[in-house]
């Protein structure tokens, strides 16, 4: 816990390199391959094959995938599948930090990296969504979480230039994240 604090207190600095997004993914589930196994639960990895590289600070984004496929096998406990999925896409229409403004991180016409994980647990409902990314918030029961893990994650990714977002899968059935950056151009 106190760790957690430090790194949500001291999340300011970076140390950027050129990254493949598709790697620090691999790595994340490497990581969490042991609580992947324990609670029974199949991973599908679709990855796009043609990605540019990605400013990163490679500590700190891993930090944040690993975050994210925990909540993700938690929100599982009798098992499913996680779903981690990685794209090219050129944003085509304003929408959530897409737009003209120069406070919107992206632009439309730009070229961004989407990375995808999600879960077929139950879902989240719209009041525990609402609070996600407030410090000290969980779900999880005393003794299993701090409730510092989407709190670190969203200045990390904001750091970075990107957005996250986390909602309900389409059709119901579990929830996505949704991490977004700008990508290098080529």
């Amino acid at each position: 816990m106190i760790r957690g604090l430090l790194e949500f207190s001291t999340a300011t600095e970076l140390t950027v390199s050129k990254e493949d997004v598709n790697s620090l993914l691999q790595k994340a589930l490497l990581l969490v391959r042991h609580a992947l196994t324990k609670s029974h639960i199949f991973v599908v990895e679709e990855f796009a094959s043609d990605l540019p590289p990605v400013m990163l600070d490679r500590t700190k984004i891993e930090q944040v995938f690993v975050n994210l496929m925990i909540n993700a096998v938690d929100a599982m406990p009798s098992g499913g599948t996680l779903i981690v999925r990685s794209r090219r896409e050129q944003l085509k229409e304003p929408g959530p930090d897409v737009g003209y403004r120069r406070s919107d991180p992206f632009r439309v016409g730009q070229t961004v990296i989407v990375i995808e994980i999600e879960d077929t647990g139950t879902g989240i409902d719209e009041a525990t969504r609402s609070r996600l990314f407030d410090p000290f918030f969980t779900t999880k029961p005393p003794g299993r979480g701090t409730g510092l893990g989407l709190a670190v994650c969203k200045p990390i990714v904001a750091l970075h230039g990107g957005t996250i977002r986390i909602g309900n899968r389409e059709g119901g059935g579990g929830a996505r994240a949704t991490v977004i950056f700008q990508s290098i151009r080529p």
